[in-house]
């Protein structure tokens, strides 16, 4: 199935689900045994899925708050997110956007409305990235946390 990053739309819908947007994926009250941060006081990246189910978001998303920034396939620009605005260039070497702060981070960054601006030859222990299968790969009844969109961003 294709892969790609995704938007950060879609990675925060991922994160929050939909309807009524959750400050974090489980909630809207921060829980420092839900996520890697530094008020869980690790210091350091832990594997995928220790926070499951507890922090996983309405999609069933583990690790989408805490533990490492994850790279979205957009440049940073305002909201509202418009897919057709020139922010999923690919070749661009404008700032993009990361997501879900990391475990160096406080909570104020795992929000999921958080975005990070960095520039696309960044790099740091604390930064990774999640591929997502893209619209198309999908079940067309089913759009899942990336929903429905327009092949790869």
């Amino acid at each position: 199935h294709p892969a790609a990053l995704p938007p950060p739309s879609r990675s925060g819908k991922g994160a929050g689900g939909i309807g009524k947007k959750r400050r974090f994926p489980w909630g809207d009250q921060f829980d420092p045994e839900r996520c890697n941060t530094w008020e869980s006081r690790i210091r350091a990246t832990t594997e995928v899925g220790r926070y499951s189910p507890a922090g996983d978001s309405p999609y069933g998303c583990a690790d989408m708050a805490g533990n490492v920034w994850e790279w979205t396939g957009s440049l940073y620009q305002p909201y509202p997110y418009q897919a057709g605005d020139g922010r999923e260039a690919p070749d661009s070497f404008a700032s993009r956007v990361l997501r879900g702060g990391a475990f160096l981070d406080d909570e104020g960054l795992a929000r999921c409305a958080y975005r990070l601006r960095v520039g696309p030859l960044s790099r740091a222990d604390n930064v990774g990235f999640r591929v997502a299968a893209v619209p198309s790969a999908l079940d067309p009844g089913d759009p899942g946390p990336w929903g429905p969109g327009q092949g790869q961003p």
